[in-house]
């Protein structure tokens, strides 16, 4: 034994003699190249020998014990370009980088995230716009809404901007009258209410948006009822560092005071395994003494009812969420608003006429990946508690009316990609939401109480495959929905109807019929890429959407006029032609374009039953939602878009639309009722929008332009007599911009102002919007 041992003794130094530990190291920090700040929490991988690194709070990584030979560094970081580099390690070098990472603002290869996985843009052979958290932070706009529609092809229909209660987004020529017929996501959860189809975007609190992605057209197969002219996709932030936030104060037009707070932290429990936990508490108030939206020549000395819109609102949200490695993730978020915005009437309540939104929102998300496999779920409720206070003269006696109507939305999504195949990626997923509302209006002046309830459930299975080929340069995406839509419920009734509402009873409905309905849409897009920036694609697709409980089971006064339900109605049917492309015209100025073709069938539109009704303050026309036939959209949509230097970009686009009747199936004989040729009401034929971000030492800048063009006032396109002597809206332009400055470390201010020309344009109803609006901020980030 001993005379073993002293052979080792000798043997094992012989035996590592030049043998030596390698030495060699890749080190560096990374920056953005725009402000000079370091990243902290950015993964960098070294992809040859699958090594990761985290950067620390000063943007600092390394790599050690590397052999000399070749590596490539990847670096990608939500919000900026991605990152590589070839690198030739010699032996015991140490190779010091530094790696300045580029904000997305001015990047033309942008990137669109989906329920699985982040995309190019460029790969996904559809028109999809990227707006980043940094192009919402540095525009003239005070809500999202505003922000979109600078996006082309998108329509907007909110005169009274933070004033209003029912802002509406629609996208590919469909009418901005009806938020129903383009899908809103919040994270992938639908927030468009089943009752009446609209977002309350006066929830969304645009300071903690990181994205959000605008698919234009009926698109993938995971979004089906309620994406007919297409998806908006926000995609909210998630924290970075260990703490981080802001606190932001403004003060603008009309005594409008505004305050922001953020705080947020990631804690790294095992870095190693990605192992983390983050949380993110976020709240928002806003309040201001509006101003007065009719029109000066319609008001007189004695229209002493006539006040002011006024709002008061509050918004807080907490979220969470748990990283058990980097393949599994679960979070939740609680949201709650409440708002007052008057109506501008007021008799003799302290408010007047005005309404409120409580509303209570909760998502819960896993996502999850095995191997070839992504999954991710989630479930949310969304409830929602409207109240609408309305008082009025009608014919010299006092009217005093209530809305009181529960809304519930509660449902969930699951998706699972198979990703074994570089050419495929295969997803195939379960949609399912109940929607209802149980409203009661009371007439606190009369013995009227009108009841209206409903339910509609919606569900959908959906398999897609993205198919791609010859090194990714041509593309085909292929997939099949089956949409099912059930209507149940309804009701709609009258307690002691005095006179003044007794025609109501010939509307009464006790028991409305179970409805069913359902449709099978197939999707097709093809592309050829030529290279990362020139592309040409085409597809074709078919959207199905149910009737919303609002036109289904409610009647009563409604925007413009007064509504009557129509409980026959049926799902309405789109197919879209679409054909595109993108190609680089100079080295920094790239161009894209999209031409589409839609047919409706069985469309809903609101029309003129050619009666009216006196509301008090006004006679107002009655309307009916009907499945009016056939409707031809088509269109399209240009942008250019230009980067002059790093800090410096320029955009314009322009949009047409023309959007007609095609076929009208009239239900009476009345040969003056038919639509037939009639172009659709609430969307403009011309627009063009533009703008330019200029980013510096000094002064940040941002500068937004907007032409709306002419639009149709009535569905019949013939002159309002009772307030315009002119068939169409007079068409306008909108000049916004935005200046920004750092004060000191961590505190900046801005001025924006938007509408600095302090244009004037109208609704149907002759209320005009507020006209120019001041604001001025203070922002400190921790």
């Amino acid at each position: 034994m001993f005379r073993f041992l002293s052979i080792l003794v000798v043997l094992i130094p012989m035996f590592c003699i030049g043998q030596t530990v390698p030495n060699g190291k890749i080190q560096g920090e990374i920056i953005n190249s725009t402000t000079k700040e370091p990243l902290s929490n950015v993964t960098i991988l070294l992809e040859n020998n699958q090594k990761s690194s985290i950067s620390d709070k000063n943007g600092n990584f390394i790599f050690s014990n590397l052999t000399e030979g070749n590596y490539l560094i990847k670096v990608n970081l939500l919000g900026f370009q991605s990152f590589q580099k070839k690198i030739e390690l010699k032996k015991n070098q140490t190779f010091h980088l530094q790696i300045s990472l580029k904000d997305t603002i001015f990047s033309r290869r942008e990137v669109n995230i989906t329920a699985n996985r982040e995309h190019n843009l460029i790969d996904i052979p559809n028109r999809i716009t990227i707006i980043s958290s940094k192009n919402i932070e540095l525009a003239p706009v005070q809500n999202i809404n505003e922000m979109l529609d600078y996006v082309s092809g998108a329509s907007m229909s909110n005169t009274f901007g933070i004033f209003s209660s029912k802002a509406i987004v629609t996208l590919r020529g469909l009418p901005s009258n009806d938020q129903s017929r383009t899908l809103i996501t919040l994270d992938g959860v639908p927030l468009n209410k089943s009752d009446e189809g609209s977002v309350n975007w006066n929830m969304i609190n645009k300071n903690n948006i990181e994205s959000i992605s605008v698919i234009k057209g009926p698109g993938p197969a995971m979004y089906g009822s309620g994406a007919m002219g297409g998806v908006i996709n926000i995609v909210s932030k998630k924290p970075t560092k260990k703490l981080q936030g802001s606190l932001l104060s403004d003060y603008g037009t009309y005594n409008t005071i505004g305050s922001n707070l953020n705080v947020s932290g990631l804690f790294k429990i095992d870095s190693a395994k990605s192992k983390s936990f983050y949380w993110d508490l976020s709240a928002f108030g806003r309040k201001s003494d509006g101003y007065i939206t009719e029109l000066d020549q319609f008001i007189t000395i004695e229209d002493t009812v006539l006040v002011p819109v006024f709002l008061k609102e509050i918004n807080t949200s907490i979220k969470a969420g748990y990283s058990f490695n980097k393949n599994h993730n679960v979070d939740g978020q609680f949201s709650y608003f409440d708002d007052k915005r008057g109506n501008g009437i007021k008799v003799f309540d302290d408010y007047g006429a005005f309404s409120t939104h409580r509303t209570y929102s909760g998502i819960m998300r896993y996502n999850s990946n095995f191997k070839n496999f992504k999954w991710n779920t989630n479930l949310f409720i969304l409830e929602e508690k409207y109240i609408r206070i309305y008082e009025y003269m009608k014919e010299g006696v006092y009217m005093l009316y209530g809305a009181n109507s529960s809304r519930g939305d509660v449902g969930g999504n699951f998706n699972l990609s198979y990703l074994k195949y570089k050419q495929h990626e295969i997803t195939a997923g379960i949609n399912y939401k109940l929607g209802s509302v149980d409203g009661t209006d009371t007439y606190y002046t009369s013995t009227d109480i009108i009841h209206n309830t409903g339910k509609m459930q919606t569900s959908a299975v959906f398999i897609q495959d993205e198919m791609n080929f010859f090194n990714k340069k041509v593309q085909i995406n292929a997939g099949l929905r089956y949409d099912f839509a059930k209507y149940y419920d309804g009701l709609f009734t009258i307690d002691y109807p005095s006179y003044a509402i007794e025609f109501y009873k010939n509307f009464e409905n006790y028991n409305v019929p179970t409805k069913y309905w359902n449709a099978l849409c197939p999707r097709l897009s093809l592309q050829y890429k030529f290279n990362e920036t020139n592309r040409i694609y085409f597809s074709v697709a078919k959207g199905f959407r149910a009737p919303i409980l609002d036109d289904l089971s409610r009647t009563g006064k409604n925007k413009g006029g007064f509504k009557i339900a129509n409980p026959e109605l049926k799902p309405e049917l789109i197919t879209t032609y679409e054909l595109g492309t993108d190609f680089n015209i100079l080295n920094n100025l790239s161009a894209n374009t999209s031409v589409y073709y839609s047919i409706g069938k069985d469309f809903m539109y609101y029309t003129s039953t050619g009666d009216s009704v006196n509301m008090g303050y006004r006679i107002a026309p009655i309307f009916q939602k009907e499945n009016i036939g056939k409707v031809e959209i088509y269109g399209i949509e240009t942008e250019l878009k230009y980067d002059l230097g790093k800090n410096i970009s320029i955009f314009g686009n322009y949009s047409y639309t023309h959007a007609q009747i095609k076929e009208h199936k009239v239900k009476d004989i009345n040969v003056d009722s038919c639509l037939v040729g009639k172009y659709l009401t609430d969307i403009p034929n011309h627009k063009v929008s533009a703008g330019i971000t200029w980013i510096n030492k000094i002064i940040n800048t941002s500068f937004l332009y907007k032409y709306i063009g002419k639009v149709w006032i009535n569905d019949l396109n013939t002159v309002e007599t009772e307030y315009l002597l002119t068939d169409k809206y007079p068409d306008y332009s909108i000049f916004s911009i935005r200046f920004e400055r750092n004060i000191i470390k961590n505190l900046s201010g801005s001025l924006s102002i938007e509408n600095i020309f302090d244009k004037i344009y109208i609704t149907s109803d002759a209320q005009k919007c507020p006209g120019r609006f001041i604001t001025i901020s203070l922002k400190y980030k921790l």
